[in-house]
């Protein structure tokens, strides 16, 4: 009985792809993202108050006061709305408190 062929090995085996390394690419993608947000000018520039107006807070109030006016009128048909314009630069404490004062005014002592 004659044994079964085996081929010869190869001259050469050809080596495993290398590993990806998962560190040294989060690593870069890291300082890449590090670097495009310093390009940009950073979290400074990105949070600069650009309002060359000063906040008028008789304006803001005002404002509200009118919205909350035009929200009764329209009664269930109300929309909800955005802070107004004029209250752009009011801390929002002070709009807290004059939305109170409105809804206080406006309103009265309604006990339920």
């Amino acid at each position: 009985m004659s044994q079964p062929y085996t081929p010869a090995p190869p001259a050469w085996t050809p080596q495993p792809p290398p590993r990806f390394n998962w560190a040294r690419w989060a690593l870069w993608t890291a300082l890449a993202a590090v670097l495009a947000f310093a390009l940009a000018g950073g979290l400074g520039y990105l949070l600069r108050d650009d309002s060359s107006t000063s906040a008028d807070p008789a304006a803001c109030k005002a404002a509200m006061r009118a919205d909350f006016k035009r929200a009764a009128a329209a009664g269930s048909n109300a929309t909800p709305s955005d802070r107004p314009a004029e209250c752009a630069g009011v801390d929002d404490a002070t709009v807290q408190r004059y939305a109170t004062e409105i809804v206080t005014e406006q309103l009265g002592d309604i006990e339920p």
